[in-house]
């Protein structure tokens, strides 16, 4: 394959922050340099953001390993033990809907005024 002798780089999609930069390095004559030890860094995997990206990723594969273990344990939880304890518990007088009670005497009055002036 054949080399080109020279990249262009397009400097009006950069930031003013990264242009800066390269204008700096280009007039201290320091760009060339620069730019093969980042390709090479990335080449090696040694950029600082690719082992915060590798470590975040392990992380997470980390987490979905251990998500996986506590829906294995949640699904082997014997459900019908804490329906028995429900059932022990319940009160003899409760009342259930659509039950009718006739074992009370209900007494009592309803005292209110009304005004029948219309």
């Amino acid at each position: 394959m054949k080399r080109k002798a020279t990249f262009a780089i397009r400097t009006d999609h950069m930031s003013d922050r990264v242009y800066n930069c390269f204008e700096t390095k280009s007039r201290n004559r320091e760009l060339k340099d620069y730019l093969i030890s980042l390709v090479e860094r990335d080449l090696n995997g040694t950029l600082p953001d690719q082992s915060l990206a590798g470590s975040i990723s392990e992380m997470k594969r980390e987490m979905h390993e251990h998500f996986k273990d506590l829906a294995k344990k949640i699904e082997n939880i014997n459900v019908s033990s804490s329906q028995n304890f429900s059932k022990e518990y319940q009160s003899e007088n409760e009342v259930i809907e659509g039950q009718v009670i006739t074992t009370e005497d209900i007494k009592g009055t309803i005292d209110e005024t009304y005004d029948l002036d219309f």
